[in-house]
């Protein structure tokens, strides 16, 4: 027995015993659903707290924040001009009218007035009136009669101005007559605020009660009860205590949880699937269970929690022993109970490497992102229309412009990226994540539109602005015509004509599209020397401009920059020359990044200014120079320049900026023609191969012109079939290697490794490459391992910082820093990720060649770049992500490379290959890979693919990635 003991609270009056108890009848349901509403409209006081009401944004419940000290307030009892009466005011203002004042003091009127009556008459019998009223104040005679009230009672005689500062003094009479002043926080005041738990209005809390005797020996310096200590009697809130490690749900038990999961990741690696199961308030037994009681799931809890638990038991054995999803070789799971929500599990199962989801095809036969159709999917749609309401619980929003107060509106846009861009195949983006198959099927209830042109189809079908469809004419004749276009409007008037003949149109595409050709409305080709001209007049006039040279690989673009830049440096004028990549920058004359001659800050943001200072050498410098060139443009992000003549270069049918699990329409949104500066840009051609052109011969013309070609529809898009930036390319025989037992190991040729390359999508794939060459390649091996920390300057690493366990910053990898475990021999081929001395060759993309290897330096030979055959030390150096994919800031110090005999795509940007080996076991994850796979080579004899299925058969076809947006502003 503890040191409280208090007497117990006296049962609740019949009538409230029935409507606390009652589950069938309608009045007690609705008490029982507002019993909230019912107490305030009888409670005396009111929450007293500084409101803001600025986070109640969209639908939903109600929310407010509040700030500063809480308390309970008691207005003034007199009813302020203007304003209705609330809380005490109620009991005094209009008596007659009281049952009506207090249903109308509520903003939804859902409360039963019956019943407001039946509880006023409780609360009248159980508070009995015993005061006694007395004057103090000397008697005067009355010159003028009083004019008495038309009301039955009077409860509250007020002196003076209710607006005053004085303060409220209650005086009680007690039986023996004596006197007793009490202030506002007497214990009386708890049956003010909550009347229908204290409905007898009796005492509570006293300062004159006493802890009870435990027979303890210890004297304490305080021996009477406390209001915390009241409280928590009457609330059983009872004593902290440490939970142990095998109490269910204490934090020691999430935490040794916790860290089991992160022992499973370190053993088996990532997990490759994550479900997430439901409870459905619609399962059959669940409705079973309440029907009976006429409730709803939600009042009955535990009957939905034990079904879920039944469900959640059946579904494990089917994942784990019956191997449905496949071989899982380990599981994590958690289960949350929401207040918001649905009770659910978050499932995370490790499969063996046979059972992985590798490919598109994989994907889509365990996940779709579309609803079944209800007649060809019957069954199927029957099954989920059973269990859901598929417009109800299925569909997301609506949102964005339909419904701008959506709860997941954030900055005028769905947070959850709705509504979905159509997707006619289902693709892995560049960081892995799947993007769902969603096909635009359009409307397939009336058939017979498909074969109307758009005049005919007005005249048969009517717009329902209520609904937002389209819908067949009910009754008479409807003419429809298209408004008049003038032919002096050029492609509008042309627009007209084609809709009048074009059946079923569903894009602008299909009316520029006859007989399979998809046709263009704009071509514009400069050569070179009216560039060189241009751009050169420009600088000497001081004119400015912004210009853009336009050219696939081998075009003549670097010699176009030399051209410039020697040219005005003869003549004593300053050229800039950046590039946006590391490599890159190796091919211009004194070529420097974007970010370090502009001091671009990292990450780069779209209010982000560069850190140059008025009065420095660097400002003086931009402000004498004529001329700024760019290389690699598009794979910058859409962050403007500022004055001088500024000449980009580039080719769009190349890879196009990174967004970190970013969308199709964010990737051609963050392109540089996608910003605000690109209609001032004058954009100038280079359309002749001077790569191809310099091995040109009589014998081999037809079959290099052929090759040029072939490039460039590859980065059109026109080869193949497929639609909406997704097309199956068909690899010519002559390119392809099909012979083989182990596809790594025909890859591998002792011919494709000097001064060649390996070229794969992912880097998963490289990394099986690099693993592979380094078993086959004779020499002693040595380990290099990483030390990783956590930049505790981070505030988000920081809160996370306890839950990291040593070993885990070692399994994490990323493409911007090396791996925790490099292994190396003698003349291994290695790549730099890093820029550290551009004027050595030492930056992004150098390959080189390890010469010598001790425990802290590591002695390399360039082979690529201008510094060929120069010998550098590389020591260890602590290197960070710049925009890391966890919740924190983790520092690797490592050397910085990584072995190279294969690369992914996205790093030989910028390389000219003699030999390249296209490994294709996955396709191409975004725009232009494919493309600039196929550019990294001088001639058609350099290049050999090899593409296999998931059986390892080999395989003709391959998916090629076309953003065509990206091409229409050029």
């Amino acid at each position: 027995m503890g040191r409280v003991q208090l007497p117990f609270l006296k049962n609740p009056p019949m009538l409230l015993q029935q409507l606390l108890s009652d589950q069938e009848s309608r009045k007690s349901r609705n008490f029982q659903h507002n019993i909230r509403a019912y107490n305030m409209m009888f409670a005396f006081s009111s929450l007293g707290a500084k409101i803001d009401t600025s986070v109640l944004k969209g639908k939903g419940q109600a929310i407010y924040k509040t700030h500063g000290q809480s308390c309970h307030l008691i207005r003034s009892p007199l009813r302020m001009p203007g304003k209705p009466p609330k809380f005490a005011q109620l009991y005094i203002y209009d008596t007659k009218n009281e049952i009506q004042n207090k249903i109308g003091a509520l903003r939804k009127n859902v409360l039963d007035s019956h019943m407001v009556s039946k509880l006023k008459e409780m609360l009248d019998e159980h508070n009995t009136e015993n005061l006694n009223l007395q004057l103090i104040a000397n008697k005067k005679r009355m010159e003028e009669p009083i004019i008495c009230p038309q009301f039955s009672e009077v409860v509250v005689v007020i002196v003076g101005d209710a607006s005053q500062p004085i303060n409220r003094d209650i005086i009680l009479k007690e039986q023996n007559g004596r006197l007793q002043r009490i202030n506002e926080l007497h214990p009386s005041y708890l049956g003010l605020q909550y009347p229908l738990m204290f409905p007898y209005g009796e005492d509570e809390h006293s300062n004159d009660i006493k802890h009870r005797d435990t027979g303890d020996s210890h004297q304490r310096k305080r021996n009477r009860l406390i209001i915390k200590e009241f409280l928590c009697f009457r609330l059983h809130c009872g004593k902290h205590i440490i939970l142990s490690l095998s109490f269910v749900g204490s934090q020691r038990y999430i935490d040794k949880l916790y860290f089991d999961g992160m022992a499973i990741c370190n053993t088996v690696g990532f997990p490759d699937l994550f479900l997430t199961f439901t409870r459905n308030p619609n399962w059959s037994k669940i409705q079973r269970s309440i029907a009976a009681l006429t409730l709803n799931a939600h009042d009955r809890p535990y009957i939905v929690t034990r079904v879920f638990k039944l469900k959640l038991q059946q579904l494990m054995p089917d994942l784990k022993e019956k191997q449905n999803l496949g071989n899982v070789l380990a599981y994590i799971y958690t289960i949350e109970f929401q207040k918001r929500g649905l009770s659910h599990a978050h499932i995370l199962l490790f499969l063996d490497p046979a059972s992985k989801y590798l490919s598109p095809t994989d994907i889509d036969r365990i996940i779709s992102a579309e609803i079944p159709d209800s007649i060809e999917q019957q069954q199927l749609y029957d099954s989920i229309s059973r269990c859901y309401n598929v417009n109800k619980h299925i569909m997301h929003g609506p949102c964005g412009h339909a419904n701008r107060k959506s709860p997941c509106m954030k900055d005028e846009k769905c947070s959850r990226c709705f509504p979905k861009k159509w997707q006619p195949e289902t693709v892995v983006d560049q960081e892995g994540y799947p993007v769902y198959r969603r096909r635009n099927d359009a409307n397939n209830i009336f058939q017979e539109g498909k074969d109307l042109t758009y005049l005919q189809f007005i005249s048969k079908f009517t717009y329902i602005a209520k609904y937002r469809c389209w819908r067949p004419c009910k009754g008479g004749n409807t003419i429809g015509r298209l408004n008049w276009v003038p032919p002096s409007t050029g492609e509008l008037c042309y627009l007209r004509m084609m809709l009048v003949v074009v059946k079923g149109l569903t894009t602008y595409e299909q009316i520029r599209t006859v007989n399979g050709q998809l046709y263009s409305s704009f071509r514009e080709a400069y050569e070179q020397r009216d560039i060189f001209n241009l751009i050169i007049n420009n600088v000497n006039r001081q004119a400015g401009g912004m210009f853009f040279l336009y050219g696939y690989g081998g075009t003549g673009k670097t010699f176009m920059w030399k051209t410039l830049a020697y040219a005005l440096c003869l003549i004593g004028d300053i050229v800039l020359t950046v590039a946006s990549s590391g490599i890159a920058l190796l091919l211009l004359p004194n070529g420097r990044t974007a970010y370090l001659k502009f001091v671009i800050p990292m990450p780069t943001l779209e209010n982000s200014t560069c850190n140059i200072h008025q009065g420095t050498e660097q400002a003086e410098l931009l402000k004498a120079t004529k001329l700024v060139i760019c290389d690699e443009a598009p794979m910058a992000h859409n962050v403007p320049f500022g004055g001088k003549v500024i000449v980009l270069g580039g080719y769009f049918r190349q890879i196009l900026p990174f967004i970190p699990r970013g969308s199709r329409s964010n990737i051609v949104h963050a392109a540089i023609n996608a910003s605000y500066l690109w209609d001032y840009c004058t954009v100038l051609k280079l359309t002749k191969n001077m790569c191809l052109q310099s091995n040109l011969t009589i014998t081999n013309a037809q079959e290099i012109k052929w090759f040029l070609q072939w490039l460039i529809d590859v980065g059109d898009g026109k080869l193949g079939k497929g639609d909406d930036g997704l097309y199956d390319k068909e690899i010519p025989s002559e390119l392809l290697i099909t012979n083989f037992s182990d596809p790594i190991e025909a890859i591998v040729n002792e011919e494709f490794l000097k001064f060649r390359a390996i070229l794969a999508s992912t880097n998963e794939v490289v990394d099986q490459i690099n693993y592979y060459i380094l078993n086959i390649i004779l020499g002693e091996e040595k380990e290099y391992f990483s030390c990783d920390s956590i930049d505790m300057t981070d505030a988000a690493a920081s809160e996370s910082y306890e839950a990291i366990t040593l070993e885990f910053p070692h399994s994490l990898k990323t493409s911007d820093i090396p791996n925790h475990k490099i292994r190396l021999k003698t003349d291994t081929l290695i790549m730099f990720i890093h820029n550290l001395d551009q004027a050595e060759g030492l930056c992004n993309g150098t390959r080189l060649i390890v010469y010598r290897m001790a425990n802290h330096v590591i002695e390399v030979q360039i082979i690529s770049g201008k510094n060929i055959g120069s010998l550098v030390y590389i020591p260890r150096m602590s290197l960070s992500p710049s925009q890391p994919p966890w919740p924190f800031k983790m520092i690797r110090r490592q050397f910085p490379f990584i072995v190279s005999y294969a690369m992914t795509i996205n790093k030989s940007q910028g390389q000219s290959l003699q030999s390249v080996g296209l490994y294709l076991p996955k396709p191409v994850l975004s725009h232009g890979q494919l493309y600039m796979a196929f550019l990294r080579v001088q001639s058609k004899s350099g290049l050999k693919i090899l593409i296999h299925d998931k059986e390892g058969k080999p395989l003709n076809m391959t998916t090629n990635v076309v953003f065509k947006e990206v091409l229409q502003n050029l």
